[in-house]
């Protein structure tokens, strides 16, 4: 990460990137409610850059949580995150910014997705534009009901610029993939999960939280290296 490209982020402040664990579960938080958790400059830093000052290291934190199984990425408040703030887009514009950019956050979703817990994604209220990049890089995708779910790049003039377009085509296929990025529908929870983006839906945060305890019953070392297995499978490598 640049100097230039983490001052730009620092001037963007607000909110925080939240990191617990409890049990066999750890959270990863978007915290900044009171912006439906819109992701700002300082909220990206805190996803592991690391220049001069501004030392935040999150997602270097998540191989400290050996003892857990299950990740779930989440957001406070009502919704999960409604995108990131448009007037830092604009800001990182620029062919050499915009690259950075791209690298930097795809890096941060290349974590999530390479983590040896299983992530899940808990959608509720709204997941927006970048959003979706970030819930696509997760192994599992759960959502209330009356999410609210938005690839809304393309109304911006802009592409998926943090990797996530991979992980979207991986998960529902290329032809659906171009369908929602280029028309940039906002689909309820349940054309979500038609289209193959949800995997599940849930009415309570009762209900949610039984199904991630449901994930560990049989063993932290069990559930990671089920995922294990699908990513050597995925890399060619069956025998690990």
């Amino acid at each position: 990460l640049s100097s230039q490209l983490a001052e730009i982020l620092h001037k963007w402040p607000g909110g925080r990137i939240d990191l617990t664990s409890s049990d066999d579960i750890a959270r990863l938080v978007l915290n900044r409610p009171e912006k439906s958790n819109c992701l700002s400059g300082e909220m990206m830093l805190h996803f592991g850059g690391r220049v001069k000052r501004y030392d935040y290291q999150v997602f270097k934190e998540l191989s400290t949580f050996s003892s857990c199984g299950v990740l779930v990425f989440e957001g406070a408040g009502r919704s999960f995150c409604s995108g990131a703030e448009l007037g830092l887009i604009e800001k990182l514009s620029s062919p050499s910014l915009g690259s950075e950019m791209f690298r930097y956050m795809s890096s941060v979703l290349a974590t999530i997705r390479s983590s040896s817990m299983v992530s899940v994604a808990r959608l509720h209220g709204h997941c927006l534009g970048g959003a979706t990049e970030l819930v696509s890089s997760c192994d599992i995708r759960v959502a209330h009901k009356e999410t609210k779910i938005g690839f809304l790049q393309s109304r911006m003039g802009i592409v998926p610029s943090w990797g996530g377009a991979a992980y979207l085509e991986s998960i529902i296929g290329r032809g659906a993939a171009l369908r929602v990025m280029t028309t940039a529908p906002i689909l309820t929870a349940a054309e979500a999960k038609d289209i193959g983006f949800v995997d599940m839906l849930y009415d309570t945060e009762e209900a949610f939280e039984e199904f991630v305890a449901s994930m560990t019953r049989n063993g932290v070392d069990v559930c990671k290296a089920q995922k294990s297995m699908l990513n050597a499978y995925r890399e060619g490598n069956p025998d690990g």
